[in-house]
């Protein structure tokens, strides 16, 4: 909410040069993410996908990657497809690792959500992946999130689990 509003509305024409206007874009555009307002989200897809950069100054997220998730926002399963497969291959060519591990997370996560045909074993390996990465480079809270949304996609419930560990050491202790 603060920083939605410290941004406020871009004006427009945007007068920003490239660089910052992109930054505060991808920042509205986030926003517009995590509070899954699809009006936003569709304001600041138009603006991104005209203007692309592969890589965000500064705060490095992979512009592909941005555009993943607005289009999943706004339910274009289809569209955000395509974008995270080009967020995927850009960080690939370029060895940004952690990027790549955040991609394959929301990929799967939009897979997940899409649930056609064959979208669950993809993003199973895409969570593999994404584990793969986070876990050798550290980064405990992509892993944490990967994690439940696998267990949550092979349809065991975290309670499940604690059930079954505590339903196993009161049995072990009697």
């Amino acid at each position: 909410e603060i920083a939605d509003l410290a941004v406020g509305h871009i004006p427009e024409p945007d007068p920003f040069p490239p660089f910052w206007g992109q930054l505060a874009r991808t920042g509205l555009a986030l926003i517009a993410v995590e509070n899954g307002d699809v009006s936003a989200a569709t304001e600041q897809y138009d603006y991104l996908k005209e203007r692309p950069l592969a890589m965000t100054p500064l705060n490095m997220v992979c512009s592909y990657r941005t555009l993943g998730l607005l289009a999943h926002t706004m339910g274009n399963m289809d569209q955000a497809a395509v974008h995270f497969e080009e967020a995927m291959a850009y960080c690939r060519h370029v060895a940004f690792r952690p990027e790549l591990a955040w991609a394959c997370y929301d990929y799967a996560d939009m897979l997940n959500n899409r649930d056609a045909g064959g979208d669950r074993p993809a993003a199973i390996a895409l969570l593999d992946e994404s584990l793969a990465i986070s876990s050798e480079l550290g980064m405990r809270p992509l892993m944490e999130r990967v994690l439940a949304r696998k267990l949550e996609i092979q349809g065991v419930a975290s309670a499940d689990i604690r059930t079954s560990i505590d339903h196993v050491s009161s049995a072990v202790q009697t």
